[in-house]
């Protein structure tokens, strides 16, 4: 049950899910389900010091569980701990060898998230397609609807190769694979913003605000479709007034 609840409308039920593994762990301090379970509450809750913790202890037991492993390497990466993350996560792929959806998935998802590391630990070098870039293509090779390697050709394309109309077909993919891309949609209606185009600026923030789950960035506020709506209605309500002005 409480394995169920750290998935099940994530994250409503990780305060009820977190009493239940903490029971499970004063029972038994080494039960590998309620380690991971933890570890990927704190994940959630942005506590990935904590959340390595918990994650490794797991691991001491089953070395080879690249889930776990891709799960501990990502909270190495998100502490700012590029090298020890990428290692690991390239162990990883030697480890994932199933060519069925799930397999592909999660292989993708390495791919990205090493990816991920390079470009974060080497600003200078993110024009270079050979680095980061050219792992964000290889996880869509791997699973061509893994939504966040959209996001991040979307920021090469917009940041790196000053390509806008590339940039935004990307957005626009991703976003359309998953609404909680909240990197994507917000980039997505800045430009609409810039365009003019409210009517599109309100779809994008609505369906934003109701995504079951956001991938933001670490430490950036995720406030930003409450702001696009409000700025939605101030354009209203200032057309409204003209015509009644006119």
């Amino acid at each position: 049950m409480a394995t169920s609840l750290v998935h099940y409308q994530t994250p409503k039920h990780h305060p009820e899910a977190t009493t239940f593994f903490n029971d499970i762990l004063q029972r038994s301090p080494s039960n590998s389900g309620a380690l991971i379970g933890l570890g990927l509450i704190l994940e959630e809750q942005g506590d990935y010091n904590g959340a390595a913790n918990f994650l490794n202890k797991a691991l001491e037991k089953d070395l080879d569980n690249y889930v776990v492993l891709s799960e501990a390497s990502w909270c190495e990466i998100l502490q700012g701990h590029y090298d020890i993350g990428r290692g690991q996560l390239e162990r990883c792929l030697t480890l994932i060898e199933g060519t069925d959806p799930r397999s592909l998935e999660l292989k993708a998802q390495v791919l990205w998230r090493i990816g991920s590391a390079i470009w974060d630990a080497d600003v200078d070098g993110r024009s270079d397609r050979s680095k980061g870039f050219s792992y964000f293509m290889q996880a869509l090779k791997t699973n061509g609807n893994f939504a966040p390697a959209f996001t991040s050709l979307g920021i090469y394309y917009e940041d790196i190769a000053k390509d806008s109309d590339r940039a935004s077909k990307c957005y626009q993919k991703a976003f359309e694979l998953s609404a909680g891309e909240f990197e994507a949609a917000e980039r997505l209606a800045r430009g609409f913003a810039d365009s003019r185009e409210w009517e599109l600026v309100e779809i994008v923030a609505r369906r934003a605000a109701e995504a079951d789950k956001k991938r933001t960035t670490p430490g950036k506020a995720a406030s930003w479709p409450q702001i696009a709506l409000g700025v939605v209605e101030l354009v209203s309500y200032k057309r409204k007034f003209l015509q009644r002005c006119g």
